[in-house]
């Protein structure tokens, strides 16, 4: 495990929160030290090439002073220690994620599904905002035994918690992308550990590249300029009576993603109507399609 930072001058804090926010999920954090007020920018990485481009990534945003960060190699021990710390059990409704080192400690009642979560070096053990909302929008949409479940597209998969759970929800044909191979292979690992081998498909992919299917339901956790460029691609894969769900948006971008989408589902023969729901700094967005 590689671990990178660098001090943060206080002029700078804004502007790289504003940068941290519009690239999440990332690998990056600001923290300060209680005791002599000192910010500093950091982030873990797999591999020193990892770290690298991490760090030319957030150069293409803002060059005033990211230079000069230290690399260091950590023991894994210390990765796995920090995310158990920040990883707890949680319910909603009658569905409780549970990390998998405490698969033992912690148990469902009869009346819970329990989902088992290692979340590895991927994005979406249902602890941040984004993820969270979408869980929630998916099991009150889906969770009354009538509906149809034929087909689930999982947009930014991370960790694969969206796919499990929308096998869980009875969805036949799931699958799960994502550009990272991390969260490729994370994703087969959590799905093991809940469900049968190969029940649900992943692909290193992106959006624009899959063949053109469509969905009962598609979740998209990914950050708002993508969901904007590909708006009607989304919808394109939509089934005549669907459920879109963007997320990975922040408050003050949620107006215009709503009205990017609201302008592409005008061109079509679709009556729709959206819900928005926010959490911190975060919205989420559900919107339910019909003939």
């Amino acid at each position: 495990m590689i671990r990178v930072g660098i001090t943060l001058p206080a002029r700078d804090l804004t502007a790289v929160e504003n940068i941290l926010y519009e690239i999440a999920p990332s690998n990056w954090v600001i923290t300060m030290d209680k005791e002599t007020r000192v910010l500093t920018l950091s982030g873990l990485f797999l591999s020193k090439g990892d770290s690298l481009r991490g760090i030319s990534n957030l150069k293409e945003y803002y060059d005033g002073f990211l230079s000069d960060f230290r690399i260091e190699e950590i023991d894994n021990q210390f990765w796995e220690n920090s995310y158990r710390h920040h990883f707890k059990p949680w319910n909603y409704k009658n569905y409780k994620f549970i990390p998998l080192w405490d698969k033992d400690k912690i148990k469902a009642n009869n009346r819970e599904t329990p989902i088992y979560i290692d979340p590895g070096m991927a994005f979406g053990t249902g602890e941040h905002e984004t993820t969270r909302l979408c869980i929630e929008f998916l099991i009150d949409k889906f969770e009354l035994p009538e509906l149809t479940r034929d087909s689930f597209l999982d947009v930014g998969c991370g960790s694969g918690i969206l796919s499990i759970l929308a096998k869980s929800l009875g969805f036949k044909n799931v699958l799960g992308i994502d550009h990272d191979e991390n969260a490729i292979s994370n994703s087969i690992i959590n799905t093991n550990l809940n469900l049968e081998k190969n029940s649900v498909i992943f692909k290193k992919t992106k959006i624009n590249l899959l063949e053109k299917n469509t969905y009962k339901c598609i979740v998209a956790n990914i950050q708002s300029d993508v969901l904007i460029s590909n708006a009607k691609t989304l919808i394109t894969m939509l089934e005549h009576s669907a459920c879109l769900i963007i997320s990975g948006i922040l408050n003050y971008e949620s107006e215009d993603v709503i009205k990017v989408y609201n302008q592409c589902l005008d061109t079509t023969d679709y009556t729709f109507k959206h819900e928005l729901k926010q959490k911190g700094e975060w919205s989420t967005i559900c919107y339910s399609i019909n003939d």
